[in-house]
This record gives structure tokens, C-alpha cells and sequence, in this order.
């Protein structure tokens, strides 16, 4: 690849690369437990990161969103993520996937904003202005 990377954390986009032997996988970073494909890369958790929060990907609106252009959003994004293509291509990077409706992402985000915070300033990071 040019060797202008020395790392990488990736959300499955270097899984083809790392079956091909050009990238080696160090850590599991947003798995609770190890993954059958690669049995011997351990989890965040086992290499002493306490509780590390799963990695979510959101989609957003603007505030004040109308609740019925929301509900139309979430059950339109829902039904896209239980087709057979997307289940493929979560397959083909070997990507977890749940599917998280707005009040599950509105309780799990402050929890996970916590968790950085807490754990970025106990390895020295500080809170940018």
C-alpha cells in the first residue's frame, strides 16, 4: 500500500487487506468478545481497556426534526440494514451490526462520551477548549 501507513484503526474497510497479509490486526477495538474469523486477536478488554464502549454509526438530523420525519427516517434506515446486500457488504468486512433506534442511541451516547473522556484524560489526554 505504499508504506505510508504504520497504523490503522479501521471499521472493516482493512479486512480484505489484513486476509491478504498486508496489514497485521493488533486488537479488537469495538468487540465484547473475540471474533470466530480471527480467533487469536484479542479484544480492548483482554489487553487490560476497561468496558471499551462499541463503536456506533449514526445518522443525524437537524433539531427540531419533526417526530414523524424521524420515525420515517429510522424505519426507512432499519429496512435498509435487513436487505441481503447490506447484510453482504457487513459480511465482506466483517463489520458487527446492530440496528439501534433513536432512544437506544439517545440513552448509549452520553455513556459513551463518558467513557472517552474519562479514559483520553486517564492516559494523560486533556479536553480541547
Amino acid at each position: 500500500m505504499g508504506k505510508h501507513l504504520d497504523f490503522v484503526a479501521g471499521s472493516g474497510q482493512h479486512i480484505p487487506y489484513v486476509k491478504q497479509g498486508v496489514f497485521r490486526m493488533l486488537v479488537l477495538t469495538s468487540a465484547e468478545k473475540r471474533d470466530p474469523d480471527f480467533p487469536n486477536i484479542p479484544t480492548m478488554k483482554e489487553i487490560g481497556c476497561p468496558e471499551p464502549p462499541t463503536v456506533d454509526y449514526l445518522v443525524v438530523g437537524p433539531k427540531g426534526m419533526p417526530q414523524a420525519v424521524s420515525k420515517k427516517l429510522g424505519d426507512t434506515l432499519k429496512a435498509a440494514s435487513e436487505t441481503p446486500e447490506f447484510q453482504r457488504v457487513l459480511t465482506n468486512f466483517n463489520l458487527p451490526y446492530v440496528y439501534k433506534d433513536r432512544a437506544q442511541i439517545e440513552k448509549r451516547l452520553p455513556e459513551a462520551i463518558a467513557w472517552f473522556k474519562s479514559t483520553i484524560k486517564k492516559m494523560g489526554g486533556r479536553e480541547s477548549p
